[in-house]
């Protein structure tokens, strides 16, 4: 599975280095935070055929969490220097 970037992603959490990749999300209200994510052509066919979906949680307390089906797509790729400017913002302390 991959993480997308959708029309309703309003925030990034920046991965730590560049084979972590970032984590676009949609921040729904204050402490609920929402990701996308997209299932290769194998993993569709493996949930189709009864496959079941895993939710790793780390570190804990274990929050609260919920898994869902949706049809919302994915929007393209960001800007060429999306991270340079989110590292940039994170420095400065910017929410």
């Amino acid at each position: 599975m991959t993480p997308v970037k959708t029309d309703s992603s309003n925030m990034v959490y920046v991965g730590p280095t560049p084979d972590i990749g970032d984590l676009h999300c949609e921040r729904l209200r204050s402490g609920v935070v929402r990701s996308v994510w997209w299932l290769t052509p194998e993993e569709r066919a493996m949930v189709a055929e009864g496959a079941n979906l895993s939710l790793t949680i780390w570190g804990e307390p274990i929050p609260s969490v919920s898994l869902d089906v949706t049809n919302e797509q994915g929007v393209g790729e960001d800007a060429p220097d999306i991270r340079e400017r989110l590292h940039e913002l994170v420095s400065e302390g910017a929410p």
